[in-house]
């Protein structure tokens, strides 16, 4: 049990960290502080282990080594962050520091980070840092010395003070870089921060140099007559708050920032490019994905914006800012969906409605596409042609859906209903299912469906008319209406099946419900066929003189409320529901057959109907065979419990009535789950009163045979006494009876013994 500490009794290491009293502070791989579990430890030299005083580390055989033989050693857990006194703290500029006793260094991308050092080199690869007085190693990730060499350390993010947003670089009315930073401009044409003063934006509009070099792209590298250091990344500049009336409208519904300009995607929506005063045709480029600046032309093939003074790489758009759409120019596509204004409606491939982000715009046969007015769709080139050429073609985008007229929905039974211009088909299991077309042909797959007066081709996955072909259509679920609870089908007094559904067992004996009325229940306990048919396992179909078609999968059925007073008791805190009958799990808990007077099956899992045997081996109901499974522990109840029926371990913990009270091999109390039980020397499981434990073949032997053993489960935690308990130091005890004994972590652990010898094995 941890105790609350008493900080005055902390070690501390630092004037920022400190370990529990009784520990010992060591450093990390990184220079961090962390704690040996033991006082005056000794701390390993790989840095994250440590040994008990008086011992020495042996890093090839992890263990502790001393006169007496030797001993696992520890592993140290990080040390307790104090409040730091910002006082103390190191600046490393105006708006981040590191805390005491470290150093500030230079990231890969000049961000500020603290080596946990005091007064260290920082190391040329921007990433770690070396004690002072030694030299970085990058060949061999050490710091050298005349001493020898140890790990270098890994620097850790500088902590970020509150920013003086009264310095920060402007960028533009929107954006800004914090002070000491550069604005610079990104592949998309957004700002970005060099987190350098003055700093040179290298042509890759990603990194950047210091002021007085250049960037050399191909070396990753920022050049200057001294030499040459890694390059900077850029980060996202800030985005401050925008002055929403200097947007620039690409239509009622959509806008892009002040200094961007609107251009349209590949799939009419609107994008920005972050540029402005951008030419509608010269510099929205025609893939619909990039932009170039004003007087540039986009070069597709080099992702190039191309101008008489060279070559930038191009923009990428980013999406336009949606507003608050006016409904009223909403374009209706039936009673229940709708485009916005600007847009047409057209049909999916699984005829839902979708929209074109253009005005009366072309929708392409593949039912996924569309094109502009006065275009063709082209679906081998993917484009719009016309006689001013071809365009790419747009994707479609789904309707909103609004509020449902209910009254003109289509029901297909007194359950479920379909949407106004829909048909009812059941699905491959029975249910129920949606063709998003009036009047629809259900094909015979029980996943699609055709246009009325046309006709299913499988082998194609097309509906076939007169007049050509065009892809079948996917339904979609029906919708669930309140059920008239009357009209359900009881399968016992606590469950039931929808009306049109039949009841039907499955393969434990629960009741679940095959969506066709007066079904055939198939013997595999899992799937029915309609009515006149017969199940064909072979096949998974329905078979009848007229053919065959996919057998039906079961639902579970509704467990309805229970009359409590026909529940079938089990003993003083278990019942089982009326029709049901109780029988022991592999735990020994109690569960429930759902049939009356039933036969519980040796192996603990399933049940048998009355005057039927199990047969495990063919996981059906007709003659005995079979082994039993051993028992694994469960908890004890959580439920209202008569107390007075519990059998007590000792004066804090507890098992159920009926278990046996054995030791685990921590010491805690474990329930067996049988009365006066034997107790395995595994100390982890049990045998039954009048067996012994066979420990090699995990089994109970008596002279009758044998049958696998039990596995313990916790006991039961009562209120203990504090007042008996037995302190280990200030901050930890063990329940009285208990010795306090420290882990092989240097934690401490309670051996369940009174006053206990310790021993080492040497």
């Amino acid at each position: 049990m941890r105790q609350q500490s008493d900080k005055a009794g902390d070690v501390p290491c630092d004037s920022t960290h400190a370990c529990q009293d009784g520990s010992t502070c060591c450093k990390t791989t990184t220079g961090e502080w962390a704690c040996c579990p033991l006082p005056q430890a000794v701390c390993c030299e790989d840095h994250v282990h440590c040994c008990p005083q008086g011992t020495t580390c042996n890093t090839a055989k992890n263990t502790c080594e001393s006169s007496s033989g030797s001993v696992p050693w520890l592993e140290k857990v990080p040390a307790m962050r104090q409040q730091s006194d910002k006082a103390g703290d190191v600046p490393c500029d105006s708006t981040h520091a590191c805390q005491d006793g470290s150093t500030c260094c230079k990231t890969t991308t000049g961000e500020w980070a603290c080596c946990p050092l005091p007064q260290a080199v920082c190391c040329e690869d921007h990433v770690h840092c070396c004690p002072q007085g030694t030299t970085c190693n990058t060949a061999k990730n050490t710091c050298e010395s005349s001493s020898g060499s140890v790990p270098w350390l890994e620097k850790v993010p500088a902590m970020r003070q509150q920013s003086d947003k009264a310095g920060d670089v402007p960028c533009d009315s929107t954006h800004a870089c914090q002070d000491g930073s550069t604005c610079c401009k990104t592949t998309t044409g957004e700002w970005a921060c060099c987190p350098l003063p003055q700093a040179v934006c290298c042509e890759d509009h990603v990194h950047c140099c210091p002021q007085g070099t250049t960037c050399n792209t191909a070396k990753n590298t920022c050049e200057s007559s001294s030499g040459s250091v890694p390059w900077l990344e850029k980060v996202p500049a800030m985005r401050q708050q925008s002055d929403k009336a200097g947007d620039v409208p690409c239509d009622s519904t959509h806008a892009c920032q002040d200094g961007s300009t609107c251009c349209k995607t590949t799939t009419g929506e609107w994008a920005c490019c972050p540029l402005p005063q951008v030419g509608i045709y010269a510099v929205c480029c025609e893939d619909h994905v990039h932009c170039c600046p004003q007087g540039t032309t986009c070069n597709t093939a080099k992702n190039t914006c191309e101008s008489s003074s060279g070559s930038v790489p191009w923009l990428e758009k980013v999406p336009a800012m949606r507003q608050q759409s006016d409904k009223a120019g909403d374009v209706p596509c039936d009673s229940t969906h709708a485009c916005q204004d600007g847009s047409t409606c057209c049909k999916t491939t699984t005829g839902e409605w979708a929209c074109c982000p253009l005005p009366q715009a072309v929708c392409c046969e593949d039912h996924v596409h569309c094109c502009p007015q006065g275009t063709t769709c082209n679906t081998a080139k993917n484009t719009c042609e016309s006689s001013s050429g071809s365009v790419p073609w747009l994707e479609k985008v789904p309707a909103m859906r609004q509020q449902s007229d209910k009254a003109g929905d289509v029901p297909c039974d007194s359950t479920h209903a379909c949407q106004d211009g829909s048909t009812c088909c059941k699905t491959t299991t029975g249910e129920w299912a949606c063709c998003p077309l009036p009047q629809a042909v259900c094909c015979e797959d029980h996943v699609h469906c055709c246009p009325q007066g046309t006709t299913c081709n499988t082998a194609k996955n097309t509906c076939e008319s007169s007049s050509g072909s065009v892809p079948w259509l996917e339904k979609v679920p029906a919708m669930r209406q309140q059920s008239d609870k009357a009209g359900d089908v009881p399968c016992d007094s606590t469950h039931a099946c929808q009306d049109g559904s039949t009841c039907c067992k499955t393969t434990t004996g629960e009741w679940a419900c095959c969506p066709l009325p007066q079904a055939v229940c198939c013997e595999d306990h899992v799937h029915c066929c309609p009515q006149g048919t017969t199940c064909n396992t072979a096949k998974n179909t329905c078979e009848s003189s007229s053919g065959s078609v996919p057998w039906l999968e079961k639902v579970p059925a509704m467990r309805q409320q229970s009359d409590k007073a026909g529940d079938v008791p089990c003993d003083s805190t278990h019942a089982c529901q009326d029709g049901s009958t109780c029988c022991k799990t592999t735990t020994g808990e109690w569960a429930c057959c759902p049939l009356p007077q039933a036969v519980c099956c040796e192996d603990h899992v399933h049940c048998c109907p009355q005057g039927t045997t199990c047969n495990t081996a063919k996981n059906t109901c007709e003659s005995s065979s079979g082994s039993v499974p051993w028992l694994e522990k469960v908890p004890a109840m959580r439920q209202q419990s008569d107390k007075a029926g519990d059998v007590p371990c000792d004066s804090t913990h507890a098992c159920q009535d009926g278990s046996t009270c054995c030791k685990t091999t921590t010491g805690e109390w474990a329930c067996c789950p049988l009365p006066q039980a034997v107790c395995c020397e595994d100390h982890v499981h049990c045998c039954p009163q009048g067996t012994t434990c066979n420990t090699a073949k995990n089994t109970c032997e008596s002279s009758s045979g044998s049958v696998p053993w039990l596995e313990k489960v916790p006991a039961m935690r009562q209120q203990s006494d504090k007042a008996g308990d037995v302190p280990c130091d200030s901050t930890h005890a063990c329940q009285d009876g208990s010795t306090c004994c420290k882990t092989t972590t240097g934690e401490w652990a309670c051996c369940p013994l009174p006053q206990v010898g310790i021993y080492v094995n040497t």
